[in-house]
């Protein structure tokens, strides 16, 4: 599911174990980590005919602004307490799904924290409490080549394909990993000779379900797995 499924693909092409693999599922992958930290930091995503671009969840850029805040984006000694607010950021987000009233004490504590922080971490905890999406975006894309996302192990388009046949499932409105990328990947690994089969869904997310898919939508699922258990 998310990255792991793009690097499950990865996985699944080493020589040591290409031939032992039978298939691979992937929820909401990647096919290409480059072209998807810079969708997260820009909103730019590959243009494919019948897909909407959705602008990035703002997850994506609060995540990488984690990551990446020890490789020169704030001094050094600013880097443990950003990562601290950042995370407390987090976890308000996940406390969503309880309910919001169970995450406004955390998110309060996440800005009560970026209050206390030093600049530029001050800023960037901010743009990560407003989720704005643009600013901390700005900041970040000149460093993502520093993170070795062009290392080709993290790419399923970049590496060794694998030989099992290979099951994509995206969801349409998916806006962390852009649906655009299973179109792609699938692209790829057809042109290896990969037996590849893609679904792009209404009924999921990113890796979630939407409550408000359509029956067609349900059917489709279900020939998708049935393709799937049949392996």
């Amino acid at each position: 599911m998310s990255f792991s499924g793009g690097l499950s693909i990865v996985a699944a092409g080493r020589q040591k174990i290409r031939d032992h693999v039978k298939f691979v599922v992937s929820l909401g992958g990647h096919g290409d980590m480059r072209r998807v930290m810079r969708y997260l930091a820009t909103g730019v995503a590959p243009r494919v005919e019948g897909l909407e671009t959705h602008p990035p969840h703002d997850y994506g850029v609060a995540v990488i602004l984690n990551s990446l805040a020890e490789r020169g984006v704030v001094p050094l000694e600013q880097v443990v307490p950003l990562r601290s607010a950042i995370e407390t950021y987090l976890q308000a987000s996940q406390a969503t799904v309880i309910s919001d009233a169970a995450a406004a004490p955390i998110f309060a504590q996440a800005r009560e924290m970026a209050g206390a922080l030093p600049e530029p971490s001050r800023t960037y905890m901010r743009y990560v409490n407003d989720r704005d999406v643009k600013r901390l975006g700005a900041v970040l894309v000149e460093h993502l080549d520093l993170a070795g996302v062009d290392d080709p192990a993290l790419s399923p388009e970049l590496a060794p394909p694998p030989a099992a046949a290979t099951f994509l499932l995206h969801g349409n409105d998916d806006n962390i990993i852009p649906p655009a990328e299973s179109v792609l990947l699938a692209n790829y690994l057809r042109s290896k000779q990969v037996r590849t089969r893609v679904l792009l869904s209404g009924l999921i997310t990113h890796a979630s379900v939407n409550p408000s898919a359509t029956a067609m939508d349900a059917a489709k699922l279900v020939s998708f797995w049935a393709a799937v258990i049949k392996q």
